[in-house]
């Protein structure tokens, strides 16, 4: 009966280790995509309000490539020569399935 018990406890215990290992990776790639995204919402808070444009660039990080989309685009009813929109969106694939992580950042003239 206690071999029984301890079958069972340790085929639970080595059950969790991937799902653990899994969760892990998870997390680590999801922290990878908010430093990516804010390290280039610092880089647009950087640059000069007329240089504001977007782009497109990918960043690898351990086995993981992530694409990092940067917008820069006009907000209605405000004046864009005062303020932008500046979107930074970082999507990488994890097991087979899309993942996407969004930032906005306001971006005001100072120069004005």
């Amino acid at each position: 009966m206690a071999f029984g018990l301890l079958a069972v406890m340790v085929s639970i215990f080595f059950n969790l280790i991937p799902s653990s290992t899994l969760a892990s990776l998870r997390a680590e790639n999801r922290l990878s995509a908010s430093n990516i995204a804010q390290n280039q919402l610092e880089r647009l808070r950087a640059t000069p309000f007329s240089d504001l444009a977007g782009s497109v660039t990918e960043e690898k990080r351990g086995s993981t490539i992530f694409k990092v989309t940067t917008s820069v685009s006009t907000i209605a009813g405000l004046n864009p020569d005062h303020i932008r929109l500046a979107r930074v969106q970082v999507d990488w694939s994890e097991r087979l399935k899309d993942q996407t992580l969004a930032y906005e950042l306001r971006v005001f003239n100072q120069n004005r």
